[in-house]
This record gives structure tokens, sequence and C-alpha cells, in this order.
């Protein structure tokens, strides 16, 4: 068997664990390995995760999958279904030893980050170099990017945002890299990470939001069974930031539902600073109880607290840049000596889970707001463009951005120009299929540019299309566009679409699109491998718009 035949074998397997194929599965690896991964090192138990098949993670992992896998982006499965709300796939994992992330055990956070407070960018450079992940948490969740911005270093700060460290992540106390921007007063490392994605919202805006809460129930329950409470609910702030108020989401043992939701049902509201959960808003700092008269000490309803029968808890805030998203507290019927390492695990997890479920919507929002007015541009261009009527190019232009399913990173990589130019092309398209009787099949071929639509429904004009390229673009001796100099090079890209190509079909579309691009490295030394250096800068460009997708 050839090698394409393994790796076409193996992309197979990959794609029915994400159908949750089982029994393809099974007939698939007698020939490959289960822990096959595809470009972004995803395996089969990442995409089953990803998609819920509980049956076909529980028999991956019964028939010896590593249930801590990481992908190029340092996932687990693990914290793929935190992510994707699958909680029962959490518990599951979990009790196979399934962990969120295991960077810093594979890898030291304090030596990226002691290089990083020195000042030493050469070792910083060395480091990323020598596969050091950049978004590596401390023991306080600080990301190297936390400590440049604590510092002021912006030349180490540009080195790792190029280097994909994430500009929204939060510490232990809830502060991002914008935060220790803005304590200091730094405008320029305030408008690099604002330029490149740093959320600077009103959180509170989205704390209302039933995803968030949503996430803040699977923090609840994925803590209190891992780590044995009884009693967990989460408290947000009042409108006027005097008082914390219990909510509807809380978590109780099976064992004991009934005497805990007569508990939860008469609690009341705490002011902040009195109370354990009033004092935990009032200090942003965790409360551990470790036996019954410790909870009498700190307790606001103290009748409450002894009809209770809890004998240990542990309260602790969610915080976003210094705000409150919400205190959770848990409680349990034995006494348990305060441990650090749980302290710790608590709330990196809850922290992990609530704060990605916020920024994901604040994200959408973006999105959404950066497509309506790219979409606003490109309609201006086309109907300046175009020789149809206007009524009926809004209404492609809407189908365009909001029907046929594109993913998002199209459109970031695409100036409007372009892809006004593609739905031009996409109505001529559709048009002649129709008068035809015949699937989409367009072709444009100019300088420096070719552009292809095909029904992606038709296996024959996909490889027609691909052989074309192939033939005419990337054969032996056909490495460049309108004799372009060697130090350019033939870049594709393509685009599946989600969406049909319109209201009466169910047929998807297939995008590609050829263009000449200069190399970053018109002459790399020989046997170099590096993408950095091999690559087109049109590829570095849409590789790491695609990575800010996921």
């Amino acid at each position: 068997m050839s090698t394409k035949d393994i790796e076409r074998i193996k992309l197979e397997l990959i794609y029915n664990a994400s159908k949750g194929n089982t029994e393809r599965l099974k007939e698939l690896s007698k020939v490959v390995s289960l822990s096959s991964t595809d470009y972004d090192g995803r395996t089969p138990l990442h995409l089953a995760v990803s998609e819920g098949h509980f049956e076909t993670v529980r028999w991956l992992i019964e028939n010896g999958v590593d249930p801590n896998p990481i992908d190029r982006y340092q996932n687990t499965p693990l914290m793929d279904s935190l992510r994707q709300g699958h909680t029962d796939l959490a518990k599951y994992l979990i009790s196979k030893g399934g962990k969120i992330s295991l960077l810093s055990e594979i890898h030291d956070p304090s030596e990226l980050c002691q290089a990083v407070k020195k000042a030493d960018i050469a070792k910083v450079k060395a480091l990323i170099t020598s596969g050091t992940p950049v978004n590596l948490l401390n023991n306080d969740s600080k990301t190297a990017l936390h400590i440049t911005a604590s510092e002021g270093n912006y030349d180490i700060a540009v080195l790792l945002i190029h280097s994909r460290a994430n500009v929204n992540t939060a510490d232990r106390w809830g502060n991002t890299p914008l935060k220790e921007a803005l304590i200091r007063n730094n405008t320029k490392l305030i408008d690099l990470f604002r330029n490149n994605g740093a959320v600077g919202l009103d959180i509170s805006k989205f704390k209302a939001f039933p995803e968030v809460s949503a996430s803040i129930q699977q923090a609840l329950i994925l803590l209190s069974e891992k780590q044995k409470w009884e009693y967990a609910c989460a408290w947000v702030l009042s409108d006027d930031k005097k008082e914390m108020r219990h909510t509807n989401v809380w978590y109780a043992n099976p064992e004991y539902m009934s005497l805990l939701a007569m508990y939860h049902q008469n609690q009341e509201s705490e002011p902040v600073g009195k109370g354990a959960v009033g004092t935990c808003a009032k200090t942003q700092l965790y409360i551990w109880i470790d036996s019954p008269k410790k909870l009498f000490e700190v307790a606001y309803h103290m009748e409450k607290a002894r009809a209770s029968g809890f004998k240990s808890g542990f309260i602790f805030p969610v915080l976003y840049n210094n705000e409150i998203i919400a205190v959770l507290e848990f409680y349990a019927f034995n006494e348990r000596a305060p441990d650090q390492e749980l302290i710790q695990e608590a709330m990196r997890t809850a922290t992990s889970i609530i704060i990605t479920e916020i920024l994901s919507n604040i994200s959408a929002k973006q999105e959404i707001s950066t497509k309506n007015k790219q979409s606003h541009v490109v309609y201006r261009l086309v109907i300046s463009k175009g020789n149809y009527a206007e009524a009926q190019l809004a209404q492609e232009v809407d189908w365009f951005y909001n029907n046929l399913g594109l993913p998002s990173s199209y459109f970031s990589i695409h100036p409007p120009q372009l892809i006004a130019k593609h739905i031009l092309a996409f109505v001529t398209a559709k048009l002649y299929a129709k008068d035809t009787g015949l699937p989409i099949n367009y072709r444009l071929e100019e300088d420096g540019y070719a552009l292809y639509f095909t029904d992606s429904s038709s296996n024959r004009l996909i490889s027609e299309v691909e052989r074309r390229i192939e033939e005419k673009y990337l054969g032996e001796g056909n490495n460049t566009i309108d004799d372009k100099p060697l130090s350019h090079g033939i870049y594709v890209s393509s685009y599946l679409s989600a969406g049909d190509i319109h209201s009466n079909s169910s047929s998807k579309l297939a995008i590609y699109c050829v263009s000449s691009d200069i190399y970053v490295n018109p002459t790399p030394s020989s046997g170099d491998t590096s993408l950095s250096q091999i690559s087109t800068s049109a590829f570095l460009r849409d590789v790491e718009e695609v990575s800010k997708q996921m």
C-alpha cells in the first residue's frame, strides 16, 4: 500500500470519528493507528469528543487510545469537551485520566517567563524556535505575555504575539495582558494588544448570556464531582454592586437532593463585605472553611449554616480584569483540610471554562460586526461593477455573506475588491447553470490570478478542477504564473461552503483561488524544511488567520 493510500485512510479514520461511525473505525484501525493525526495534530479522539459521540469516545479509550493527545493548538480532548458543552464526556474523560492541559508537564513555563522578565529576547527566540509553547501558564496562571506587559517590553510582546500568544488569557486573578498594560498606562502595549484582538469591553454585558450561565453550570458539575463536593452554587453581584445574590445555577449530590434543594431555596442575599460570599466578593480572595467552627465564624445567616449540616467549604471568585463574573461556593458534609493543589485546579478550571465562553461570545459579535461592515463595502463595489439589477445583487451579497456558509477566515483573508469579484463571478456561474441545467462549473484564468467555482457534489467536476490546477500551475516546469521569477511561488487556497449554493439547491460550493506570491526566503538553505523559510508570505498569512479562528 502506497504512502498516499495510508494518508487517505488516516483522513478517512479521522472523518469517521467526527461522524461517530464506530463500526467503520474498527475496520480502518486494522490498517492505520487510532492515534493518527490530521494536519492540525487532531486525533480521532479529539474529533469524536468535539462532536459529542460518547460511544465512539468510549470505544477509542477502551482500545488503548491516549486520553491526553495534544493538537497543534495545545488542546486536549478534555478541553474540547468543555468548550463544546459535553459535560458527560468531560466527566468520563476525567475518570480515565483526562487533563485540561499537559503543557506544564511537558515544558517548564518558568524558563520562558524568566527569559521574558530579564528581557533576554535572544533566549526567548531560542525557546520559541525549540518548540516551547508561548501560552504556557506559570503557578499564577500567567503567560509570558502577562510578564512582558508588566515589564513593559514592547519588542518581546511583538515577538510573542507573532508566535501566536493569546492576548486574552486571564491569570488566577482574572487579569489579562491588556489589564497589566492599562494598570501601567503603557500606551504602546495597550494599542498593540487591542490591535491584535485584546478584549476591553464591559464584561457585565455578557454575564447574563445563557451560554455563560451554562458554562458556569459546567464548572460547578465538573468540580463538584471530581473534587467530591456535595453542594455548589454560583452568586453574582447586584446591579448596584452592594450585595451578592445566589442564582439558579447550582449543583447537588443526587443522594442528598431533597435536603440540598430546600437549603438552596432558603438562601438569601449577602451584603458585599459580609458573610463568606460577600467577603470573597470584596477581597477577591478565596476562603477555605475546614470545620463547622470556621463555617459559623464566616456565615452571614448563622441559623441556616447550622441547619445545613456542612462541615467544610471553599468559596472563590471568578474574575476577568478585576471584575467579578461570579463567586462560586462549594460545601461538603465532612471536614477537609486546605488543599493547595485542589484550590489551584478549581480556580484555573472554572476561570478557563467561563472566561472562554464569554470571550467566544464577544469574538462572535465582533466577527459579525466586522462582516457586516465589510459586506456594505462589497455591496457598493458589486453595484458599481455589476450589470445586474440592484435588488438582485443585494440578495446575492446577502446570500454570499449570510447563507453560503464560507469560513470566517475567507472574509478575513480576502480584501473587499476581490470578494466583490468573486460574488459577480458566482452570480454569472449560477445564471449559466440555471439556463443550461448543468451544475455550477466556472473558470476564470487571467494575468496573475485564477478562480474556479464548482458544485462540490460532483466528484467528476472537482477532479477536473484539481487536475487543471495541477497541470497548469503545479506540474513540473509549471511552478510559475505569467512567467513570474523564481522568487515567486504558486499559492492555491480552497474553500468549501457549509451552506447551499442557493435556496433551491442542497449542493455546496467549492472555491479554488490560484495566485502568484513571493517566497519569504527565495534562497533557503539546502534541506531546510521550516515553513517560515520555504513558504510564500500569503501561505503564512492564511495559516495565521485560520489559526485565529480555532
